[in-house]
């Protein structure tokens, strides 16, 4: 091979290795991303939770309120 062939596929190797590189480095990024939108949709789902309970006994109270209420009318 020549010297100038013998340049270009060092230029090749270099280039594939920072790739490869660039690569991990990316499917690290995705991997933390990917960790940080489970947690973030575990915490969602956790606020809907509470919400939805919350709101459940809201709306108990509030039949329990108006019970009461018509039976002191009633009285």
């Amino acid at each position: 091979m020549t010297e100038g062939e013998n340049l270009v596929l060092e230029h090749l190797k270099a280039i594939r290795k920072e790739m490869a590189e660039f690569r991990q480095d990316v499917n690290a990024r995705f991997a933390i991303l990917s960790q940080r939108l489970d947690h973030m949709e575990k915490r969602s789902e956790a606020s809907q939770y509470v919400l939805t309970a919350t709101l459940g006994s809201m709306l108990a109270d509030s039949e329990d309120l108006k019970a009461r209420l018509a039976a002191l009318e009633n009285a």
